[in-house]
Order: structure tokens, then C-alpha cells, then sequence
């Protein structure tokens, strides 16, 4: 079959959906001649686009259905009930509408670019049949969300891929209308990105803070923090909480980075590289360093219901036995610019701050308790992820240390004078079989 550029035109004609009222204004957007008027509308449906667009990425992560609305109920977008328990999941709804509008001229341009580079006969069939489908599902789009469409500037397609017939290509006025919506949608993309980041950062600062509170409070212990990490009733405590965690996130290859970078800061801890050191020797100190988007990030939890829980645990189980140590780099970046003005969104936003976390040996803990610990995390090598963050030997001592307030006692206990004594048949628990 030869080619046939009419055929394709046809398929990419204008279609006249009539002129619908705007809901929100009561305008009519139709077929205006006057310039400055279309490029007014069209710059107010760019505006509602862009509305559409935030509400769907900003509440991108409490989607549970990933499937495009041609799947579900046509009816599912204005049968919703008005009560306020549904106005939010309604927005998201139809912003995924207009997203998935979008995204189907996307494909059309890129359908008629490819055919007016290649010129091929071999690939007009599958062109041709592709455009018809999406020309079909606009339709059913269209059948179904008329207003919305409409007062988004997405009702009329053909205004984004109309061609020029010599050359064959999409004409350059179409272009720049489908660059705006684009230019917008990728704004409000990574802005929500950007805000996303930011409520996860500010999530695992308050779970660092209210952990912090309870260890110096002693609210998670029965006893005295200052004996408890000695008493063995504590010690299985935080034996059980690292065992639960291990299993439950052990699986999941986002964990392996925080698991792999907890062995080799406890190992160094216990066998340091430099010979002239010693273990037992309560000057001896190693800090874990790692970036907060380890535990906001790398890790996804399961349950859908709390997209922290991953975050919260994992602050469990650094606070169980270690001592955070707070420098000036923990703070987060100021996010007051984000707010409603969708024309913020095309200027990039503050940057975010990443977290640096510092974790030390909390001092009360023992060389046999470390060693606890370290038998019940996996080995490395069955770990596919390097160990996150830098480990390194910190001098307590040291003046530059002090100026950055860093704070760190000697280790009180790192030979078990004070650990209370454990029966000789719970050691076999701990044995490595070689």
C-alpha cells in the first residue's frame, strides 16, 4: 500500500464539538477569530489545566488504581456525591483525566512527526491505526467529560496536531499551544515532586524528634535509661525489634542500603581497621553518617494506608540502641514558597536541603550486646546494595569536633562491666556455625 497523506489529514481534521458554556464562567469557548480573546481563554484553560494537574500529582501517592478511566465506569467522574468526603478524590480523578488527555495528543504528534520523518509506506498501516484509536478513546473521553475537557482547552484536539501540507508536518502554531500544556505539566510535576519530598523530610524529623524525647524521657523502658541498655530484659527488647524488622523489610531491596550500612558501622565498631586501637577502649567511638532520603526514599512500606511506616521503624531501630548526634546540617530547606500561584510554577523552586543523620554507639551499650545484635542482621553478602553513608573514628577529644557541636561521652560499658549477667545456655543462641 502507498502512501496516502490525505487519508492520514482526514484522520487528524478538525471536528466540530460545538461550543460548550464554561461551567466557572458561563463564557463560551468555541471558535473565536479575535486573536487577543483566544489567546486570553487560551491562556485561562492552560490555567485550569494546570489546577487539574496539581490536585492529581499532589495526591499522586494516595491513587491505589493505576488504570486509565477508559478501563473503569464512565459514569465513576460526575456520579460521585458531592459531600465533602469526595470533592478531593473527585479532583484527582478528573485531573488524571486531563492528564491522560494530554497524553494522547502527545502520542498522536508523535505518531504524525515519525511518519513525516520516515515517509515509510511499511509503517502507514500501523499509523493509521493507531491514530484511529486514539481518536477513539478522545471520543469516549469526550462523550463522557465534555465540560471538563472543554474548559481545560483539551476538547479540540485537532488544534494540537493540525499539519501543514507542504511540508507534511505538524504546523508550527499547534506546536506551541501543545509546548504550553506540556511546559505546565511538567512545572506542576516536579513542584508536587519537590513538595512530596519535603512532607516525607518533615515526617522523619518528627519521628526523629519524638524518639529522641522518649529515649531521654525513658518513656519506651520500664527502667532508668541510663541502666537500661544493660538489663537483659532490654537488651531482648531490642534484639526482638531489630528481628521483626529484618523481617519484614529484608525482602524488599530498598532496605538493603540501611541494612548493609547497620552491619559494617557495628562491625567497625567492634573490630577496628586500625590495629593500635581497641574495642574495649571507651575512647574508641565510630559515627554513622547517612543521608535522611535513605530512610524517606529508598524504601517504600506496604501498607498503603501509611506510606511512613517504613521511615518510623527504621527510627525505631536506630533509637533502640544508638544515640543520635545532631549537627547544624540537620535542617530542612524553607518550602513557604510553595502555594497556589500556578505561574510560581514555572520558576524552579528553593531547593530542599537533604538531612544528614549522625549515628554513635548510645554508651551504655556493650561489645557482647553489639555483638548480639550484629548475629541477628543479615550478612552483606547476601545484601544486593552497598552500605549507605560513610563510618568513621571519631575523636572525643577533638577541638573541631566541639565547634561543630558535636557532643559524644566515652563508651561507659564497652567492655560489659555493667551488663547485667546473662544464664551460659542463651550464648549458644549467638554462635555463629562455621
Amino acid at each position: 500500500m502507498g502512501m496516502e497523506p490525505t487519508s492520514l489529514l482526514r484522520l487528524t481534521q478538525p471536528r466540530d464539538f460545538g461550543c460548550t458554556g464554561n461551567p466557572d464562567t458561563g463564557a463560551e469557548i468555541g471558535h473565536m477569530h479575535d486573536d487577543k480573546q483566544q489567546g486570553k481563554i487560551g491562556h485561562v484553560a492552560i490555567q485550569r489545566f494546570g489546577l487539574r494537574c496539581q490536585a492529581f500529582y499532589n495526591s499522586s501517592l494516595l491513587i491505589t488504581n493505576s488504570s486509565s478511566f477508559l478501563d473503569q465506569d464512565k459514569n465513576v467522574g460526575y456520579a460521585m456525591s458531592d459531600d465533602a468526603a469526595h470533592v478531593n478524590e473527585r479532583k484527582v480523578f478528573h485531573g488524571k483525566i486531563v492528564v491522560e488527555a494530554l497524553d494522547r495528543i502527545g502520542a498522536m504528534r508523535a505518531i504524525l512527526q515519525h511518519y513525516h520523518v520516515s515517509g515509510s509506506a511499511e509503517i502507514w498501516d500501523t499509523a493509521q491505526k493507531s491514530m484511529a484509536k486514539l481518536r477513539q478513546e478522545h471520543d469516549m473521553a469526550a462523550e463522557c467529560y465534555r465540560d471538563l475537557l472543554n474548559e481545560c482547552g483539551l476538547l479540540d484536539i485537532d488544534r494540537f496536531i493540525r499539519l501543514e501540507r507542504s511540508p507534511f508536518s505538524v504546523e508550527q502554531g499547534a506546536t506551541i499551544v501543545y509546548q504550553q500544556y506540556v511546559q505546565m505539566r511538567d512545572a506542576i510535576r516536579r513542584r508536587s515532586h519537590k513538595f512530596a519530598m519535603f512532607q516525607r523530610q518533615s515526617s522523619l524529623l518528627q519521628f526523629l524528634s519524638e524518639s529522641e524525647e522518649a529515649q531521654s524521657s525513658g518513656e519506651s523502658v520500664s527502667c532508668d535509661r541510663s541502666t537500661s541498655l544493660t538489663k537483659i530484659c532490654y537488651i531482648k527488647l531490642v534484639i526482638s525489634t531489630m528481628e521483626e524488622f529484618v523481617r519484614k523489610y529484608s525482602p524488599n531491596i530498598g532496605s538493603h542500603s540501611f541494612l548493609a550500612g547497620l552491619h559494617r558501622f557495628i562491625q567497625l565498631q567492634l573490630h577496628p581497621s586500625d590495629k593500635s586501637k581497641s574495642s574495649s577502649d571507651p575512647a574508641y567511638v565510630v559515627q554513622w553518617n547517612f543521608l535522611g532520603s535513605v530512610l524517606t526514599e529508598a524504601c517504600h512500606s506496604h501498607g498503603k494506608s501509611d506510606t511512613q511506616a517504613y521511615a518510623r521503624d527504621a527510627t525505631k531501630v536506630l533509637f533502640s540502641f544508638l544515640t543520635w548526634i545532631k549537627t547544624k546540617d540537620v535542617e530542612i530547606g524553607d518550602f513557604s514558597l510553595l502555594n497556589d500561584n500556578l505561574d510560581d510554577s514555572l520558576h524552579p523552586l528553593v531547593d530542599i536541603k537533604e538531612i544528614l543523620l549522625s549515628f554513635q554507639i548510645n554508651k551504655y551499650v556493650s561489645n557482647a550486646t553489639l555483638r548480639r545484635i550484629l548475629s541477628v542482621l543479615p550478612n552483606p553478602k547476601v545484601l544486593d546494595a552497598r552500605a549507605t553513608g560513610s563510618v568513621e573514628v571519631i575523636d572525643i577529644e577533638s577541638a573541631s569536633n566541639k565547634s561543630k557541636g558535636i557532643m559524644q561521652a566515652s563508651r561507659m560499658n564497652a567492655d560489659g562491666h555493667m551488663d547485667e549477667a546473662w544464664p551460659w545456655f542463651p550464648s549458644w543462641q549467638f554462635c555463629s556455625v562455621l
